[in-house]
């Protein structure tokens, strides 16, 4: 938890940084993966792209060191392996996952996350598919 404030305090200056200069952050992001625009990117104050963030990154977020991520690139290959830049997700299979587990992943409880949050999770996920 720590690094993400770290994380989040350097990306504020950074954005700060770029809000001084007259520079858009969103057209000038370096280094976007091969087939995505920023369009691909949620609206942070999306409820979906929140409880991700809250329940799911530690594990499935892009890079190395997220379990979930590097299960997905080892079994299903690199283009399945980070869940927010997949287009194949249905709303149904998330929530049965997410209940459910699989592998290495544990299921969430309804005390742990409630439907209504795991719709709005599942919602989020899915709805890449149209983007």
């Amino acid at each position: 938890m720590q690094r993400r404030q770290f994380m989040g305090l350097g990306l504020g200056a950074v954005g700060a940084g770029a809000i001084a200069t007259g520079q858009n952050t969103l057209t000038t992001r370096p280094g976007l993966p091969p087939g995505l625009t920023e369009s691909d990117f949620a609206d942070a104050n999306d409820p979906g792209k929140q409880l991700f963030d809250r329940h799911c990154a530690e594990c499935h977020a892009p890079g190395h060191g997220h379990p979930g991520t590097q299960r997905l690139a080892w079994s299903r290959g690199e283009r399945y392996a980070v869940l927010e830049q997949r287009k194949d997700l249905s709303a149904d299979y998330i929530r049965v996952i997410v209940r459910r587990g699989l592998f290495e992943m544990p299921p969430f409880r309804p005390t742990e996350l409630s439907d209504e949050d795991l719709a709005r999770l599942s919602a989020y996920l899915a709805g890449r598919r149209k983007r």
